[in-house]
């Protein structure tokens, strides 16, 4: 993979220095800038190696010959609409100053490397737990990179709030409550893989458990195993739950009494911030459920089986409220929201984030938190014997190669 990565980045550079005396001919001529030319250079060298490690990643994840054409298609497809997005990123810098004064722009520029890397980091364990044998750990490298990204974010963020420290009542209502939804979709993406694995570790795998059970505690949520995977989803819900708390009280605060409705406000953030990770916990825990028990009660239901059926019984929930009303079968005017609608993520936080002081909002998160208590409930008992097998798993005879047989003495004949 890294041999391939590296003849594309060779040929990226030979078209650069192909380029090369034209830019050179182009800075004797007026207008010239030559920090816009070197910022558009650099960041068409970073496009450049997200789409090679992104392709990279797509080879290898379709192994019969339907599915690499498919996704052969998909990354043309790709390609087209990214050179096509370039053009309108030069025309546009070409035609407008670029702020690079402003601070602002810096952090952008900066969030946005950030992401890529973090993308690159991912596309990088995804193209290796593809290609590695199917008894090595494919999840826990995964793992690693979704956690590290989650916490980029946040990271950026406070460190924007830190920095600036121009907190204002629409901070929170299109950077903290957007971040938090996106983080709830990314954990939901990534449960949707996490929490329907096989709760199967080889023995390669524990024979590097370390030894205390509270180390082994702290590591289970990133070993391989369903029940582990949603575990791991869990917590980064819990986390991205306080961050919000965290910072709705530390920066709030400093703008209560110039702007009280600022109070409001938060109460919004953290409606729209709660209802978005009950509905992750709710898809994700149910999905996980029924795909554990599928697998039990059929041998050849897959991993893959289970994530169709969850992205089903999400798309069922969202379209179902609707089909009732189409055909007029409840009565409900156009523009209301009804409590029918609470298993549609998208028309309920959009009207949580509008209307969280009504009784209606407060029904439709108790509604929801109980549909979440009830998903983790019922996949406690497999969550207790996922950390079980690791905690307590002892090393076995067989999970040690096999002493060397003695040589023979001088002189001894082994008969053949």
């Amino acid at each position: 993979m890294w041999g391939k990565f590296w003849s594309a980045l060779l040929q990226t550079f030979l078209f650069y220095s192909a380029i090369a005396p034209f830019v050179a001919f182009t800075s004797l001529l007026q207008g010239f800038d030559f920090f816009v030319t070197l910022f558009m250079l650099v960041g068409l060298l970073v496009w450049s190696i997200s789409v090679t490690i992104f392709a990279l990643m797509l080879s290898t994840i379709g192994e019969q010959k339907t599915w690499q054409i498919l996704n052969m298609l998909g990354v043309l497809g790709l390609l087209f609409w990214q050179t096509l997005m370039g053009f309108g990123l030069t025309a546009t810098l070409m035609m407008e100053q670029v702020p690079f004064d402003q601070t602002e722009f810096w952090w952008a520029v900066g969030a946005w490397l950030l992401a890529v890397a973090s993308y690159f980091y991912l596309a990088v364990q995804i193209a290796v737990s593809r290609l590695t044998f199917e008894s090595d750990n494919r999840s826990t490298g995964i793992r690693i990179a979704c956690s590290i990204q989650f916490w980029l974010l946040w990271a950026v963020i406070i460190g924007y709030l830190f920095a600036c420290d121009h907190y204002s009542l629409t901070f929170d209502r299109y950077i903290i409550a957007p971040a938090a939804v996106l983080s709830c979709i990314h954990w939901g993406v990534v449960g949707l893989f996490a929490a329907t694995e096989v709760d199967f570790m080889s023995r390669r795998v524990r024979r590097s458990f370390p030894r205390t059970g509270f180390s082994r505690l702290l590591i289970a949520p990133w070993l391989p195993g369903g029940t582990r995977g949603l575990v791991f989803m869990l917590g980064h819900l819990v986390a991205l739950a306080l961050i919000i708390e965290w910072i709705m009280a530390n920066w709030s605060t400093h703008f209560a009494s110039s702007t009280p409705t600022h109070y409001a406000s938060s109460d919004s953030v953290r409606a729209v911030v709660w209802a978005s990770i009950c509905y992750t916990t709710i898809y994700i825990s149910y999905g996980a459920l029924f795909g554990r028990l599928a697998i039990r009660l059929s041998p050849q239901l897959r991993p893959a089986h289970a994530r169709v059926m969850t992205v089903l019984m999400g798309a069922i929930a969202i379209i179902a409220p609707l089909i009732p009303v189409a055909f007029e079968l409840v009565r409900v005017s156009f523009g209301v929201y009804s409590l029918i609608y609470v298993t549609n993520p998208v028309m309920t936080i959009d009207y949580v984030s509008d209307h969280y002081n009504e009784p209606m909002a407060r029904t439709i998160l108790q509604v929801l938190s109980l549909g979440a208590f009830f998903g983790i409930l019922f996949n406690v008992p497999g969550i207790l014997h996922g950390l079980k097998e690791v905690v307590f798993s002892t090393p076995k005879p067989a999970d040690h190669p096999p002493a060397p047989a003695p040589a023979p003495a001088p002189g001894n004949v082994t008969p053949s």
